[in-house]
């Protein structure tokens, strides 16, 4: 199944999409940093990196919470299947509705944004960021967050 799709033009695309988003928010992070005209942005660059990380395994997590809220409800099925009791045991008795936790999904990006915004802020006080590369930061930490909230 997997092959199937990832066959021919469809895996170099993807490939090709996911180099292009992370070289695009590099650069992006590099010019809130400062750079090139900023002798100090190196410094900004790395200390802002922290920030990134909440809302980066918000991201990752929300990825794979997200296909056991839509798909998770097949994993007790397919067991059953594959084990050879779908004769004794009814599949509806296994089947679980997992639609109420898709309600967590924004509200782990949310809370994943919320505590990027708040260490940016936190790191900026503490090591001196200039007031540009904050908002520039804080600009890419929202943009982030609403395709978070959009894509997912």
């Amino acid at each position: 199944m997997i092959m199937k799709y990832y066959s021919g033009n469809y895996f170099v695309a993807d490939i090709a999409m996911a180099i292009a988003i992370g070289f695009i928010f590099t650069v992006l992070a590099f010019f809130a940093s400062g750079f090139p005209g900023n002798s100090s942005w190196r410094k900004i660059f790395s200390i802002s990196g922290y920030a990134y990380l909440f809302i980066a395994f918000a991201g990752f997590f929300n990825i794979y919470f997200h296909e056991l809220v839509y798909s998770g409800h097949n994993l007790a099925p397919w067991t059953i299947e594959q084990v050879g009791l779908r004769n004794e045991i009814p599949v509806t008795w296994v089947t679980p509705d997992l639609g109420t936790l898709k309600i967590f999904i924004p509200l782990i990006t949310l809370f994943g944004a919320i505590s990027s915004f708040i260490m940016l802020t936190k790191l900026a006080k503490k090591y001196a960021v200039p007031v540009f590369a904050r908002r520039f930061h804080q600009g890419i930490l929202f943009v982030t967050s609403v395709l978070f909230l959009a894509i997912l």
